[in-house]
């Protein structure tokens, strides 16, 4: 079971959150919604640069690796880091999760884990329940998860990081409850910060573990820098 826990959906983003780099937010300030668009074509090569905070403090980069054919759906592929690869589609609902790759082992989700809707207000909530596999690199099924989450959009407000000052950054909550067995479950509580044409700027994620002997996990992403069309972000 623990040979492949560190490629759960959770942490999220580590694996969650990176498709939401792909995406901007406009805040319309004569109504609660807020609607997410495509502010560019994903292009291949930009950039995101991250100060994380586990057990110590370590640079992460996070690359657009490009388009991608995957299983018959058309994905976007994004590096995390030194060896984890995620695929990640949008559909009418939003964006999503297909496929999660860390080091020997892989997940795949059916049907796709939305990690942000199309559209919320400010204090509404979408929830939301998927189930997934997980195979090692040969294609051999090694476990299962199921996860139950919820997503709500906390505020609108400005946020300085490393990076920079940004204003109308979106504030989001997203809660986890997962279960691996009827003796390994948790929940993961992670809330992130999205600027205007960037992305993730600022991550927070929470996990308590079922064992009581177990430790929780604490770990924080802050953007140091970015790239984006060629254009440098930050330091």
């Amino acid at each position: 079971m623990d040979k492949y826990k560190l490629i759960r959906a959770r942490r999220f983003i580590l694996n969650v959150i990176f498709i939401l780099l792909t995406q901007v937010v406009y805040y319309q300030a004569k109504a609660s919604a807020v609607e997410l668009y495509e502010y560019y074509p994903i292009a291949q090569g930009d950039s995101w640069n991250y100060l994380v905070s586990d057990d110590g403090f370590q640079e992460k980069i996070c690359t657009i690796m490009g388009e991608e054919s995957v299983d018959n759906l058309n994905t976007v592929k994004i590096s995390i880091g030194e060896n984890k690869i995620i695929w990640l589609i949008r559909d009418a609902d939003g964006i999503k999760t297909y496929k999660i790759f860390n080091g020997d082992n892989y997940q795949v989700f059916t049907p796709p884990k939305l990690l942000l809707p199309n559209n919320l207000e400010i204090g509404e909530t979408k929830e939301y329940s998927i189930d997934s596999v997980v195979y090692d690199k040969n294609g051999v099924k090694i476990g299962k998860e199921s996860v139950k989450g919820r997503i709500v959009l906390k505020a609108i407000e400005p946020i300085e990081v490393r990076a920079g000052k940004f204003i109308d950054c979106l504030n989001v909550r997203m809660v986890e409850d997962w279960t691996e067995s009827a003796d390994s479950y948790g929940t993961d509580d992670v809330t992130f910060w999205l600027a205007r044409n960037i992305g993730i700027i600022k991550y927070f994620s929470f996990s308590v573990p079922s064992q009581p002997n177990e430790k929780a996990e604490v770990e924080t992403q802050e953007l140091i820098s970015a790239t984006i069309k060629g254009e440098k972000i930050g330091n």
